[in-house]
């Protein structure tokens, strides 16, 4: 009867080993399974890493590139600015003498205006004499 028992008890102790070697063999499946699948999401990551990164440099070329454009818009700005200024004292200088001009021509009419009323006053003395003399 031991021997029995002791067969019995086997058994159940080889059984309880299939058991357990059979649940060691689908967590082994499922660890590789999950391993795969680490490793494509992994590889994923890598890759989206990469293409951030060559974005980023990209990115910063263009960034370089618009902040050497906004030097140079900056230095052309600035050379208008200095010819804005020229044309500005130019328009100045240009008005003064203009009005300097204005001024004289301004004058010279009054003169013109006093030398045509004289000459009329003396061409109204000229004609009044004219008549004294017709009619003495």
């Amino acid at each position: 009867m031991e021997k029995e028992h002791f067969e019995v008890l086997l058994e159940r102790i080889e059984h309880h080993v299939q058991i357990s070697l059979e649940g060691h063999e689908t967590l082994e499946r499922r660890l590789d399974t999950m391993e795969k699948r680490l490793d494509a999401r992994m590889d994923r990551v890598e890759s989206s890493v990469d293409r951030l990164a060559l974005e980023q440099a990209v990115t910063n070329q263009r960034l370089s590139a618009l902040e050497g454009g906004q030097a140079s818009l900056e230095q052309r700005q600035g050379a208008l600015e200095q010819r804005q200024g020229a044309l500005e004292e130019g328009q100045r200088a240009f008005r003064a003498e203009v009005e300097r001009r204005f001024d004289g021509v301004e004058k010279d009419i009054r003169e013109i205006g006093r030398s045509v009323s004289m000459w009329v006053a003396i061409a109204e003395n000229h004609e009044e004499r004219l008549q004294k003399v017709e009619r003495s």
